[in-house]
């Protein structure tokens, strides 16, 4: 979500207070509009961040699985062994498990993520 979607999602909440502020049938007075609307939004807009995949890249469990896959790739590529084993099994075993480890870890990530990385668990 842009800054700009995100200062739209702030007005939207912030009418919305207004609008039952100005009611007489609530308790809530025009004077409490203001910090009640920015509590809304405070609680609300990390949800439309994450519900809409807009979290910063390194609160995503799905682009850090994609990361350890990509990244035993390019060590499998470019050769990286040790001394103690021959390049062609390191290669093999650290691309087999890499791309199980990172397949894992995006699925994972997509089937537990509730909110993104990092945020206040509720």
């Amino acid at each position: 979500m842009s800054q700009s979607a995100a200062d739209a999602l702030r007005v939207i909440i912030a009418a919305g207070v207004r609008e039952v502020a100005i009611n007489p049938n609530t308790a809530l007075t025009a004077a409490e509009a203001g910090p009640v609307a920015n509590a809304i939004t405070a609680e609300v807009l990390p949800g439309v961040l994450h519900a809409t995949n807009n979290e910063r890249w390194f609160q995503s469990r799905v682009t850090w699985g994609a990361i350890v896959t990509i990244g035993t790739g390019v060590l499998g590529a470019v050769g990286v062994a040790t001394d103690w084993l021959d390049a062609d099994t390191a290669i093999a075993v650290g691309m087999g498990l890499g791309s199980a480890i990172g397949g894992v870890i995006t699925l994972y990530g997509r089937w537990k993520a509730r909110q993104p990385i990092g945020a206040a668990k509720r």
